[in-house]
């Protein structure tokens, strides 16, 4: 690729330039609104091809230059493939935590962790660091997803630890841990706490409040009968609408 480059006048490197800055656009607007980017039917003769292509068509309709930017670009050097977004994305990503680490400045901070399987059933950890900013403001911020081969209390900890070091966020700064009540975050012995706990003891734990919630609603709802009916069709009709959305792909 980088000898191709070499081969491109100074006006080709101009042109690449604002196609890619365009794609970036693209790819943060996704990003920024949560929603998905690929479509169910990505050619060039499809009604919707998802929303980062039609982001993409939307801002060369308002420009003629740009659209004949995407109509006579390099196939070799598109930059709309799903690699290139995956690999904008984890700039975008690596520059968030940065910044998270900046408001942080070498202070104190909380670990909240909770894990579930994605939707390619494979296991992944979700953190987020809570901390008092130079304000004197708490903050919660989203760290980041940690794909993870299981869920076992150990590898929890070595993904969450290398994370961190990653980031030059000392793990020894950890004050408090929040998690569920799974047997493997919670014990006091051998499971996340715990390990955590024997590396950090100023480190606290304190069982989540949106899962102690969350137990409440479900016992509590348990002896409701419209309750119960009401959820009973709804995950009907989520069942329903999976199977429909998995046949039409």
């Amino acid at each position: 690729m980088r000898n191709t480059f070499e081969k491109f006048t100074d006006e080709d490197r101009k042109k690449i330039r604002l196609r890619l800055k365009a794609i970036i656009y693209a790819v943060h607007w996704c990003a920024f609104q949560a929603i998905a980017f690929r479509g169910h039917n990505e050619r060039p003769d499809s009604i919707n091809k998802g929303n980062f292509l039609e982001m993409l068509e939307a801002i060369c309709s308002f420009n003629n230059e740009m659209k004949e930017l995407f109509r006579t670009g390099p196939k070799h050097a598109s930059y709309t493939s799903p690699t290139i977004q995956k690999e904008i994305l984890n700039l975008i990503s690596n520059r968030v935590r940065r910044m998270i680490c900046e408001e942080i400045d070498g202070g104190k901070f909380c670990l909240l962790v909770d894990e579930e399987r994605d939707e390619s059933n494979r296991e992944q950890m979700s953190i987020v660091l809570r901390f008092v900013n130079k304000d004197g403001v708490i903050m919660e911020r989203f760290f980041g997803f940690v794909h993870v081969p299981d869920t076992t209390s150990q590898t929890l900890k070595d993904r969450i630890y290398f994370l961190l070091t990653y980031n030059n966020l000392d793990f020894k700064s950890i004050r408090s841990q929040g998690y569920d009540g799974a047997s493997n975050m919670r014990g006091h012995f051998k499971d996340l706490q715990a390990l955590i706990s024997k590396d950090c003891p100023s480190t606290y734990y304190v069982h989540c409040f949106a899962h102690r919630l969350q137990l409440e609603l479900m016992a509590a709802s348990q002896g409701v009968i419209v309750v119960q009916k009401k959820f009973t069709k709804l995950f009907f009709v989520i069942n329903v609408v999976g199977a429909s959305s998995k046949r039409s792909d």
